[in-house]
Formats: structure tokens, sequence, C-alpha cells
């Protein structure tokens, strides 16, 4: 009886490690998420709609931000980029957004769930290694 009590406590223990084991496994795999096309298929039509062709930020736009594609996007303006990969938290986009002054008023100020979208994509690039991280520049407040 104890030899079977025994086994039964091992059987239990080892299914508790192969299911936990599994599931940590699971959970601290990432799978590879396509920066460009996220931007594109989420953010671009945002952008597009209430900020570039609302005549604002396209080329020769103000502080040089020209949010109408992926390339223009990441490369920021005069003041450098406009986010910090891996964290949207203290990125200048979501702040300006968050704040209501992103887009400027008499405009509407984006939904809770457009600005998670930015919010979740710049957060997804931690784990990206081709992102370069930029420093802002100090003056990037003006």
């Amino acid at each position: 009886m104890t030899i079977s009590i025994q086994k039964f406590f091992l059987l239990i223990i080892g299914l508790l490690f192969s299911v936990l084991g599994c599931t940590r496994e699971r959970m601290e795999t990432h799978e590879p998420v396509d920066i460009e096309a996220a931007f594109e298929q989420n953010l671009l039509p945002i952008l597009t709609a209430r900020c570039a062709l609302s005549g604002c930020h396209i080329a020769d736009g103000p502080h040089g931000l020209d949010f109408r594609t992926y390339e223009s996007f990441i490369a920021g303006g005069e003041h450098g980029p406009v986010f910090i990969p891996g964290n949207a938290e203290v990125s200048e986009i979501v702040k300006e957004i968050v704040e209501g002054k992103m887009p400027p008023p008499p405009r509407d100020s984006l939904t809770a769930a457009e600005i998670q979208l930015f919010v979740d994509w710049i957060n997804q690039q931690e784990a990206q290694d081709h992102v370069v991280q930029h420093e802002h520049d100090e003056h990037s407040h003006e």
C-alpha cells in the first residue's frame, strides 16, 4: 500500500511539474510581431485620418513630423523620435494623445481603444532586435 501511495504522489508531482513547466514556457514565449504590418494595420489609419490628412503631420509639417508612412513615423522629427520602443509610458506621442494635446482641439480626442493601439504597438517593440532605441532630444517639449 505504501508503494502505491508513493507512486501516486510521484505521479502527481511529475504531472504538476509538466503542466506548470509547459504553462510557464508558453507564457514566456513571445510570438514574433511584424511591427511594420501592425503599424500599417492599426495605427496608420488613425494617423492618416487624424494627423496627416488633416494637414498637420505631413512633409514639412510641425516639428518635421510626418505621419503618412511607417518610415517617416519611426524617423521622428526635428527633436528625434516620438516614441521609445518598448516604453509607451514615456513616449511623447502617447503623452500628447493622453493629455488631449493631440489631435488639438476642436478635433475629437482619440478613443481609449485607439490610444491602447498605440500603447500596445510601442510596447511590443521591446523584444524586437531590429528596433533601435533613440535618445530624446532635450528640447523635445518645445
